[in-house]
């Protein structure tokens, strides 16, 4: 689920605003983030006329978690964070990346709050710029809450299936990063919403 208001609310699993009316003078939450979009699969013409990019799948959302102090009959908004889309594969170009994931918080976004993963298909350490590459995770230190994990990391593409992207960091709570797609030419898949269990994978 993508936010849980303990004793009060069962959950949310629709991106979006909705309104949460308070029975208690506190509530425990738990958020995550949108997972990152896959990068959609390219044949890279530019630089060789038979290659073909397998996109790199999407970063997994974050999790965040927190006791929230409110007022009985008061309203508060939960923000549920959606998923990335995916990238539109193409032949001719270097990169068809996927979108970031949506946050995710509740009653303000500095309350409660979970980051989005990121989208498949970006830069390497080394400056190589590729649909390939995996998207990073949500991470702990842009998320707001008593208790934080990332999100884990999307799997890169390659020439068959890409590997399967990692549990989230610090403990099974952050969304795993989504797997590489096969080695074609395709869109990628939208992340999903509000960190599910895990981003979305590749084209």
């Amino acid at each position: 689920m993508s936010v849980i208001v303990y004793e009060a609310l069962e959950g949310c699993v629709i991106s979006g605003e909705t309104t949460f009316i308070a029975s208690s003078t506190s509530v425990r939450v738990r958020c995550w983030g949108g997972g990152g979009g896959g990068a959609g699969g390219v044949n890279d013409i530019i630089h060789n006329p038979v290659a073909v990019i397998a996109g790199g799948g999407g970063g997994g959302g974050a999790y965040s978690e927190g006791i929230v102090t409110t007022i009985p009959g008061a309203s508060y908004t939960v923000h549920v964070g959606a998923g990335g889309a995916g990238g539109i594969g193409t032949s001719g170009v270097v990169i068809a990346p996927g979108v970031d994931g949506d946050i995710t918080w509740f009653g303000s976004p500095t309350t409660v709050l979970a980051v989005g993963g990121k989208h498949g298909g970006g830069t390497s350490p080394g400056g190589t710029t590729s649909s390939f590459f995996g998207g990073e995770g949500g991470q702990l230190a842009d998320c707001i809450g008593t208790t934080r994990h990332s999100g884990g990391h999307g799997g890169n593409g390659g020439g068959g299936y890409g590997g399967n992207g990692v549990d989230g960091a610090l403990g099974p709570m952050g969304g795993g990063g989504g797997a590489g797609g096969a080695g074609n030419i395709g869109d990628g898949y939208p992340g999903f919403v509000g960190g599910g269990p895990a981003g979305g994978i590749a084209g």
